[in-house]
């Protein structure tokens, strides 16, 4: 790592990216079990909070790292100081992250058997977004989906985007590619798409699989037609302007209410 001295040598805006990197590399060793050096940590903060250049906003964020007290402060501490010094320091370099730059803490591999599934499928039809293809599997895995479906024109669950967005959920969560015509070989079949059943009267399968359009072109005719000949189609309603919503809210929304449904299914169940 380098050292204080050298990053008082380096030009004012060079130092001050490196200072968030070097912060950046703090927050995931401390995430890691790794301890801090906390007397360069504070002379780090020193720096920020000792240049009177710099906005108030971002000094105090600096005073704060630069105040810590002998004793060993907690490792949540630490990482929360850290982590509001360095996007201060994005805020004011002009370079805010986009959320898979994020520094997120996790637990390592997650474990396959902690997975409670349900026979639900999703089907993602020519999604174009690889962000949007992790964030739905992040959304899927927590809400039992059992296997996701892809379209060739679907970015792959295995790039490098969708993984990180995803959160270790494409690593976990079963799934292969398909076509339209596969579809015929299940059962409750409904799509997510405008003019269709209001969420809050829409009866949800007990099994099936749900499709989710295109972020341009929403769900394809073909895969419309299948979907009305089965369980139909879902649509969520809205108050705003736009009248839609990004594909991967959407369907959170749409997986959730299917989850309850599918919970208080099985709970019928048992109390039978």
């Amino acid at each position: 790592m380098i050292t204080i001295d050298k990053l008082l040598t380096l030009k004012k805006t060079t130092r001050l990216r490196k200072i968030v990197y070097v912060l950046q590399k703090c927050e995931l060793d401390l995430h890691s079990g790794i301890e801090a050096d906390q007397i360069f940590l504070k002379e780090v903060g020193k720096i920020v909070f000792e240049d009177e250049e710099l906005p108030l906003y971002l000094r105090i964020k600096g005073y704060y790292l630069s105040s810590l007290e002998d004793s060993k402060p907690k490792k949540k501490t630490l990482i929360r100081l850290c982590n509001n010094l360095r996007h201060a320091l994005l805020r004011y370099l002009n370079a805010e992250p986009s959320e898979w730059d994020l520094v997120v803490s996790e637990s390592g591999t997650l474990d396959i058997r902690k997975r409670k599934t349900f026979p639900v499928k999703v089907f993602l039809e020519d999604i174009r977004s690889p962000y949007n293809v992790g964030s739905v599997f992040r959304t899927a895995e927590s809400f039992g989906v059992e296997e996701i479906l892809l379209t060739e024109d679907t970015p792959s669950p295995s790039h490098r985007k969708a993984r990180r967005t995803s959160m270790g959920c494409t690593g976990i969560l079963p799934w292969k590619m398909a076509c339209i015509q596969d579809l015929e070989g299940h059962r409750g079949v409904f799509a997510l798409e405008l003019k269709g059943t209001p969420l809050e009267e829409f009866s949800f399968p007990g099994e099936g699989v749900v499709i989710i359009g295109s972020e341009e072109l929403g769900v394809s005719p073909e895969a419309l037609s299948i979907a009305r000949k089965q369980h139909g189609i879902v649509s969520i309603p809205t108050g705003g302007a736009k009248a839609s919503l990004n594909v991967s809210v959407a369907f959170g929304i749409l997986m959730y209410r299917w989850f309850l449904y599918l919970l208080e299914k099985e709970r019928g169940k048992r109390a039978i």
